[in-house]
């Protein structure tokens, strides 16, 4: 079987970036650009009047389909979402994933209900992005009110956004209120969208190598490993954990489910005692959680998990002993 056709066999992850005018959209999608770690993007975007496409752009534009220097397709949207998402997945080079850059009016999780059906996509983030000099002012004037409240609860990460441009006590106060419209999430604080890329894109392949942390090998049976990273605005950290035990199906889940909300982004290939002989692979993006089966193990099986925290540290061996708990 070809590369193309293997490819095709699996759904094309979308990531979905949201947000209100001038809130850092582009700026987001521009950064991811810059750095695809590896992977083959493709980007449909509602008018390429908002990308800096003398910078980006150094191919020739064919039809719908434009090629960027770092080896990613761009496509417009035109007419309709589906035709473009579909031109790319069914090109001579399909792409490992697409990005979705919504207008500022659009309501983001409509889009992604492209990613909840089928099995041609398959949903990987919803990414909204506030601006923090004029979310609150926004939210007060009752003809934009609507537009961005759908958009912050449709989000799966929400990207706080220009806080240079605000002092503490504004900050405070956004924070706040962002608690209280959408009180299950963790509000990523961050200065022209400069946020780990792995945090909105994540890593689809099966593989876990080249997480945020990475994963390192030990000799007994159940490990973990702890790094932090520093970016403008949050702080970031990451844990990993490793075990050749199965987990139980039920009890992983409880465990996930009552992670700290400080944790917004997990992956793992897993073994799961109902289906031994295949990988499971874990999504986490803020508090949805994905299960899934994966590809049969070739190889000695080994649970191995990433999960990227932000803000305050988090208690390495509370988590250990939590997915312990979870094993059979």
């Amino acid at each position: 079987m070809t590369g193309r056709m293997a490819g095709m066999d699996r759904p094309t992850p979308l990531t979905i970036i949201g947000g209100f005018l001038g809130a850092g959209k582009t700026t987001l999608l521009r950064r991811i650009l810059a750095e695809p770690e590896g992977r083959r993007l493709g980007v449909a975007i509602n008018d390429f009047g908002a990308l800096n496409i003398d910078e980006l752009l150094v191919a020739g534009r064919s039809g719908p389909v434009v090629s960027l220097a770092n080896g990613c397709v761009c496509c417009q949207i035109g007419d309709s979402l589906i035709d473009a998402l579909f031109a790319m997945r069914n090109a001579a080079q399909p792409p490992d994933g697409i990005v979705v850059e919504a207008s500022g009016v659009a309501d983001p999780g409509k889009i992604a209900q492209l990613g909840r059906i089928g099995r041609f996509f398959r949903l990987n983030s919803i990414a909204v992005v506030v601006d923090a000099d004029n979310v609150l002012s926004q939210a007060a004037d009752p003809l934009l009110s609507d537009t961005m409240l759908r958009q912050l609860r449709a989000a799966d990460l929400l990207l706080l956004n220009k806080i240079d441009l605000v002092d503490d006590n504004a900050l405070r106060a956004i924070e706040r209120w962002l608690a209280a419209i959408v009180p299950d999430h963790r509000a990523i604080k961050c200065v022209n969208a400069a946020v780990p890329v792995r945090l909105v894109l994540d890593d689809q392949s099966p593989s876990l190598d080249g997480g945020v942390a990475g994963l390192a090998a030990h000799d007994h049976a159940d490990s973990h490993e702890h790094a932090r990273h520093q970016h403008h605005g949050d702080v970031f950290w990451s844990w990993s954990y490793q075990s050749t035990r199965s987990f139980g199906r039920s009890a992983l889940l409880a465990v996930v489910a009552a992670l700290p909300s400080q944790i917004i982004r997990g992956k793992g290939i897993l073994i799961c005692s109902d289906q031994p002989a295949r990988q499971t692979v874990l999504h986490l993006v803020g508090r949805r959680v994905e299960l899934s089966a994966g590809e049969p193990w070739h190889e000695a099986p080994s649970s191995r998990l990433v999960l990227i925290g932000v803000g305050q540290d988090i208690d390495g061996a509370a988590l250990t002993q939590a997915f312990n708990s979870a094993l059979r």
